[in-house]
């Protein structure tokens, strides 16, 4: 959607626009309109243009893409299922990952395990189930229960901007919870300890919490940048220890 309205996408215009922007993942176009009270016709529909799209695309044989994105705007189970059957094997394209967009699924309900598991069921095992958006640890957690393999970075880094610190457990992600320090605080302002202790990342190794709470009462831009290097610390050792974890109970 345009400054001039709906436009019109075609094949070849969109394998010109990946090749200009040099893009390496291609969206698959689904209907994002679809509401849980949509008919079973026009869910079938949604998934088979999206299948034809995808094809035509193949058929041409100019864009060798690795990953895909299976996407259904309301989660809906059957949709799901379908498109993830189509994207699984594709003739002479095989794909190294498949970004499971979530987006509106709300992680926590009781619906979304069986929603993942129409996901992921029929994709080969040497699949990556990418999974991109703003997630929590205890979110994170959740997922990786479910099967999902990859997680991007972008909840340190709002928290970052809001002017949140966080910390995982030692026993993460058997306890998924977590501790945040707020330093949008008045109260943080007499603070002269580091934020967390026990974390010797630059942030903390260098800075008072009451340095940090200044920093963000005065609009440095200092302060996100500082939060940003101590909350992708924690997201890094949030996923050695998951690591460790997946080693532990493997053996």
């Amino acid at each position: 959607y345009g400054r001039m309205g709906w436009m019109q996408v075609s094949v070849p215009s969109l394998i010109k626009w990946c090749r200009e922007m040099g893009v390496n993942s291609v969206d698959a176009l689904l209907d994002y309109e679809i509401t849980p009270d949509t008919t079973l016709k026009r869910r079938n529909k949604s998934v088979e243009r999206t299948r034809d799209w995808l094809n035509s695309i193949r058929v041409r044989e100019v864009y060798n893409t690795g990953e895909e994105k299976e996407r259904d705007g309301e989660g809906q189970v059957h949709s799901r299922r379908k498109m993830a059957e189509c994207i699984s094997c594709p003739e002479g394209n095989p794909h190294f990952a498949v970004n499971i967009d979530l987006g509106g699924v709300n992680i926590c309900d009781e619906n979304t395990p069986s929603i993942i598991k129409e996901s992921l069921d029929p994709l080969g095992e040497k699949i990556l189930r990418v999974s991109q958006g703003s997630f929590s640890p205890v979110q994170v957690a959740i997922l990786l229960s479910m099967g999902m393999d990859l997680f991007d970075s972008s909840w340190p880094i709002q928290q970052a901007e809001k002017g949140i610190a966080f910390q995982v457990t030692a026993e993460y992600p058997m306890d998924p919870s977590f501790s945040t320090v707020d330093f949008t605080l008045p109260t943080l302002k007499s603070s002269h300890s580091s934020p967390f202790p026990e974390c010797t990342c630059y942030s903390c190794s260098n800075y008072t919490s009451a340095y940090l709470s200044h920093l963000f009462s005065t609009h440095e831009l200092l302060g996100p940048l500082l939060l940003v290097i101590h909350n992708l610390t924690q997201w890094d050792r949030m996923f050695r220890l998951v690591r460790s974890s997946i080693e532990i109970h493997s053996d």
